[in-house]
């Protein structure tokens, strides 16, 4: 466990590449005392509201709270939510030059409504065609540009049509051209275009989708992560299960569960974009690949065990390294 600690402490050093989806997260938060007389809906009294990034910019606030510096590359749009993503940025001292602002499309917004500890209902706020080729170009552009500085890349594809299938395949040649690791967070049923990649981190429903099979128990599990490494052709494959943990399946047909390391699970909710952040950090950091995904598994652990978009920091991983010999 001390060694685990070593490299968490070496995290400063790390600095990474963002590359994806751009979202605004908001919260409402509320009561229910009585059900709508108009329709059977409840009525929630609001007692607050609050921001959080969300999407890319979450993985870049993940790493950042890491202690390693994260380099953000995506797209909002010209309005209020756009600006508070810059804001929210700022606030956490995350560099915010290369997003690319667009016109003619609103900022990927999900607004979340909350009662009791429990999620009423999600508005989102979107616009998932394909953008334009000028706002492809000039993220492409960043790109070129950031990659000579960094050591490894995230792609994160919510599938809100910041990546193009052209701009992710280049991404993904470029970087392994130069030896920069690179990770994909992937949406459902865009498995052919992650070809190349260092590491995939699936869901269990995007896992299930791409892979075009259920998993059902370990042993199917096996054979559908085996499946969807052939099938995509990445060098390492993390599903992540929610409460029931995470799966590696290494070179070599290597395989190994870890289980869920939170005492309850609330809400999985930007726990993938923890996982990826913390798995590609603690790599870049000297970690073996099962030493990445057992500091990973330890802050998804931290991250469901409460409501609403969190980040886990480097001194609260430490912590519960700590927390789990005692």
């Amino acid at each position: 466990m001390g060694s685990l600690k070593g490299i968490v402490e070496g995290f400063p050093l790390v600095k990474v590449l963002i590359l994806g989806d751009v979202m605004l997260d908001a919260y409402v938060w509320g009561e229910v005392e009585r059900v709508s007389p108009e329709a059977p809906v409840p009525i929630v009294r609001v007692r607050s509201e609050s921001l959080k990034l969300g999407g890319a910019a979450n993985v870049a606030y993940n790493i950042k709270q890491l202690g390693a510096k994260p380099i953000l590359i995506g797209v909002v749009g010209n309005d209020r939510e756009g600006r508070r993503i810059h804001s929210l940025l700022r606030k956490e001292r995350i560099e915010d030059y290369s997003l690319v602002k667009d016109d003619s499309r609103p900022t990927t917004t999900k607004t979340r409504i909350i009662a009791h500890q429990q999620q009423v209902v999600r508005v989102d706020r979107e616009e998932i065609s394909e953008v334009g080729e000028e706002i492809s170009n000039r993220m492409w552009d960043s790109f070129k540009k950031e990659l000579n500085s960094v050591q490894g890349v995230i792609i994160s594809d919510y599938g809100k049509g910041t990546l193009s299938p052209n701009l992710l395949k280049e991404a993904i040649s470029l970087a392994r051209e130069k030896g920069v690791f690179i990770a994909v967070d992937p949406t459902r049923g865009h498995g052919e275009m992650y070809k190349g990649a260092t590491l995939l981190t699936p869901n269990r429903r995007e896992a299930e989708e791409i892979a075009g099979r259920p998993i059902i128990d370990e042993e199917n599990l096996q054979e559908v992560g085996w499946d969807l490494w052939r099938k995509v052709g990445v060098d390492v494959l993390l599903i992540t299960l929610g409460e029931r943990g995470m799966a590696l399946f290494e070179p070599k047909r290597v395989f190994t569960h870890f289980p869920t390391v939170a005492k309850e699970v609330y809400d999985v909710t930007g726990a993938g974009d923890t996982v990826i952040a913390t798995f590609v950090v603690s790599r870049l950091a000297g970690a073996s690949l099962r030493e990445a995904a057992k500091l990973s598994n330890h802050a998804a652990g931290i991250v469901i065990g409460g409501i609403g978009t969190r980040a886990v920091n480097r001194e609260l991983l430490i912590d519960d390294l700590n927390l789990v010999v005692t």
